[in-house]
């Protein structure tokens, strides 16, 4: 892991590890100490959450791999049709330039040039594109995971929008019965 972090100083994973590391190690005993103390639900219910968080992570950390390892691939294949284009233009004019050394009674039309690719810049635009659809489905998926957990995150019954329901109204008749007792 040491290697890795040399190698990759300013990947984000390193550059906030002083954040996630203590929090990651921390966890399990907090969650014991907690269920230790009684609110066993409490901890079962954050230890589901933590380990579908986890798994989110994970998941995407491998489609983010996938995706990336495609568009490597992607690059490389048209770097290498764009190479083989080039050769083929430079024999096809060599065999030009031997044609017009010759005498020709016609000439023919005019070759136009296709436009380049512009591949690194394509391949940046996509690794881009890659890393905000991986924040956004990080984002989702932590709304979807813990939502439940924090109300302040999901959509309670309250805060709907429809019909108000006509609540009964309190009378002085109606408190008699509670005031007297």
């Amino acid at each position: 892991m040491e290697e890795w972090s040399r190698a990759r100083k300013d990947a984000w994973v390193v550059r906030t590890r002083y954040g996630w590391y203590p929090f990651l190690v921390a966890a399990p005993p907090l969650l014991a100490l907690v269920a230790a103390l009684g609110y066993y639900y409490t901890a079962m219910a954050l230890g589901w959450r933590l380990l579908l968080t986890l798994w989110l992570v994970l998941t995407l950390l491998f489609l983010d791999g996938l995706m990336l390892r495609w568009l490597f691939v992607a690059r490389r294949h048209l770097a290498t049709e764009e190479y083989r284009k080039r050769r083929e233009a430079a024999a096809q004019e060599a065999a030009e330039q031997a044609e017009r050394d010759k005498p020709a009674d016609d000439m023919g039309p005019e070759r136009r040039s296709e436009p380049q690719i512009d591949i690194p810049r394509m391949s940046t635009q996509a690794r881009q594109l890659i890393q905000v659809l991986n924040v956004v489905v990080l984002v989702l998926g932590l709304w979807i995971v813990w939502a439940d957990f924090f109300p302040a995150l999901g959509f309670s019954a309250a805060k709907r929008f429809g019909p108000a329901k006509p609540d009964r109204r309190l009378s002085p008749t109606s408190c008699w019965p509670s005031l007297c007792s």
